[in-house]
């Protein structure tokens, strides 16, 4: 490699360090969380100590259905993150940020791997960065298993792409293998990854003069499909359950496939959506208009790439996503790998060959620009649901403890018009600290307090006030 090429590396490798951080300073910079999910962590780490947390959570096993998470490795460094919640929070997310920025540099790896020139690789690399579909899952410790399995998918392509460029043959095989064992055990949604190295490696054989390697990438995709069978058929019994449900948060219907389908196609241009379960409450020109400029977008990857790459982007898109649209959940954050391919697209489409390109070229910016723009709103929300959890948990847990010293069986948080009363919800959700019994027992808004119970109001900037404490005389 030469000393220009490597040092043309190096500056967009720091440059896209400086994107990543700069670019999620109201990530790092968040005082609170998401969810229960991390809260949860949290005080099974404090309660039972690490290794206990480890021990429950790095097991592989079948579990009572397909929900049930069996994901080792993202469990284990969120148990490692749980220690610094409440001390050093900016520690929690720059831990996010950091698995984030090792994708986003494995995605520029890969890209110029595969032969796409520097300055666009660039630019789908930071593009993927700030998008829309990515910050979801960063800026939610919970989710961190997104990430890390999209990670280890990209490794897995990693190895096709050597099949073909540098001729590996069996090693890169084995590489692929590797890597889908590391997926798989970071989340089940990596079950499609043979399906998307499948993808990769027919679009590769159907490239001028790659058609003689069709062997060895057959052997990569059989590669990355053995630990993926292996895994199904261990979790049967558990995926078996899952389809004989009846109702529920993982039951599978195909009624769900088409508005689920429109929801993640939609939500990358709506720049007002933030969590998928509201998206529903938005007006229809914004549904509109997120569906129009990704129908747009499809248009011209056909127009100037033919029907071969339009099916690899759709397909691209949509893999990882194939599993979910059976279930009622939506979720922004199983976005993240779909913007790998998005990147990737607004990157190759602009030229300047005609006139006509000049359109395309504004389209391709103001599309980005929509998405990056998407990914600042989607930071801004979740930023002020964890300052206003912090607010909530440090004003309401220390006078909960006193009501409950002081003979209340429980606590009720009513809220305010305009209060974030679903923020406080998730953050005492499931929590033992909070449930009847609990050293701060309280409920979230629901029936008028009992005889028993005091009241604390909660106001819109998320602190909270004692209203009243009933207790029967003896």
């Amino acid at each position: 490699m030469a000393i220009v090429e490597r040092r043309t590396i190096y500056r967009h490798l720091m440059f896209l360090f400086v994107v990543v951080v700069l670019g999620h300073i109201l990530v790092l910079a968040n005082p609170g969380y998401f969810n229960h999910d991390e809260w949860q962590k949290y005080d099974h780490v404090t309660t039972h100590g690490l290794a206990h947390f480890v021990d429950a959570y790095a097991r592989v096993s079948v579990g009572s259905e397909f929900g049930y998470p069996v994901r080792p490795l993202p469990f284990v460094q969120q148990g490692l993150s749980s220690l610094f919640m409440v001390e050093l929070p900016v520690l929690v997310h720059a831990i996010d940020v950091l698995i984030h920025l090792a994708v986003v540099l494995l995605f520029y790896g890969l890209l110029r791997l595969g032969g796409i020139e520097a300055g666009r690789s660039l630019v789908a690399a930071a593009v993927f960065s700030l998008s829309a579909l990515s910050v979801f899952s960063t800026a939610w410790v919970g989710a961190s298993m997104d990430r890390w399995y999209t990670f280890f998918s990209l490794c897995s392509f990693a190895g096709v792409l050597l099949v073909f460029r540098a001729g590996w043959e069996w090693r890169a095989v084995a590489f692929v293998a590797t890597a889908a064992v590391a997926a798989i055990l970071s989340k089940e949604t990596a079950i499609m990854l043979p399906a998307a190295t499948a993808l990769l490696a027919g679009y590769l054989c159907l490239q001028p003069g790659h058609r003689s390697r069709w062997k060895w990438a057959s052997a990569a995709v059989a590669a990355s499909a053995l630990p993926v069978l292996a895994y199904l058929v261990y979790r049967w019994p558990a995926l078996q359950a899952s389809m004989e449900l009846p109702s529920g948060p993982y039951s599978a219907s195909l009624g769900n496939v088409v508005p689920n389908a429109v929801a993640y196609f939609a939500y990358p241009f709506m720049p007002r959506a933030i969590e998928m379960v509201s998206m529903s409450l938005l007006p229809k020109w914004e549904w509109a208009m997120g569906i129009a400029i990704h129908a747009v977008l499809i248009v011209l990857v056909l127009r100037r790439f033919g029907v071969a790459a339009l099916v690899a982007y759709l397909g691209a898109y949509f893999v990882f996503l194939a599993p979910l649209l059976v279930s009622p959940s939506l979720g922004a954050h199983y976005l993240y790998a779909s913007g790998l391919p998005m990147a990737l697209v607004l990157a190759l489409l602009p030229r300047h060959e005609s006139s006509s390109d000049r359109l395309v070229v504004v389209f391709t910016v103001t599309a980005g620009l929509v998405l990056v723009m998407h990914g600042q709103s989607i930071q801004g929300g979740l930023y002020r649901q964890g300052q206003c959890q912090f607010t909530f948990l440090s004003s309401a847990t220390p006078q909960a403890k006193a009501l409950i010293a002081g003979g209340a069986t429980m606590v009720r948080v009513e809220g305010e018009p305009g209060a974030m009363t679903y923020v406080a919800l998730r953050a005492t959700f499931g929590r033992e600290l909070y449930a009847p019994g609990g050293a701060a027992a309280m409920r979230i808004d629901g029936e008028p307090p009992g005889a028993t119970e005091a009241s604390l109001l909660m106001r819109k900037d998320c602190s909270v006030q004692a209203l009243r404490l009933q207790i029967p005389q003896p």
